[in-house]
């Protein structure tokens, strides 16, 4: 019996084509969107429930909040799925070097090195640190 879909192959014998750079733009503007949308719901939760009110002034939440919920969502969407919302509404997802599922390690370092001071300028000059330094790989 011949198999006729990709999906039922295992990961390393799937035929993967990495992604390009429009593909990928497209994925980090819709991300930063989900990233904006969800740290604004997050910031409306503390202020009524008055968290973060004495710890910190107003000036400081944001950032906070922001660097905190991006972090939270790359790490659990690409640990949990291999994929964020960006990454699925184009077919994407991460993979290790060999087309295979990543280790959370690699998540980790791949999501750290996002949060790092102007990085998305680096990324638009097609520096992917993040794939490059974590050993991992954006596919179709």
């Amino acid at each position: 019996m011949e198999l006729m879909d990709d999906e039922l192959l295992p990961d390393e014998e799937r035929e993967v084509y990495e992604v390009d750079k429009r593909t990928r733009l497209a994925h980090f503007f819709v991300d930063v969107v989900a990233i904006a949308v969800l740290s604004y719901l997050i910031m409306i939760i503390t202020i009524q429930l008055e968290i973060f009110t004495r710890l910190f002034d107003h000036n400081f939440k944001i950032p906070l909040i922001t660097t905190f919920t991006q972090f939270m969502y790359y790490m659990i969407c690409e640990s949990l799925t291999q994929k964020t919302l960006g990454k699925t509404l184009t077919g994407s997802r991460v993979t290790n070097l060999q087309n295979g599922k990543t280790s959370f390690k690699q998540i980790l370092v791949r999501t750290a090195i996002r949060l790092i001071p102007l990085y998305p300028f680096f990324f638009l000059l097609n520096q992917r640190w993040h794939d490059q330094w974590s050993g991992t790989k954006v596919v179709e």
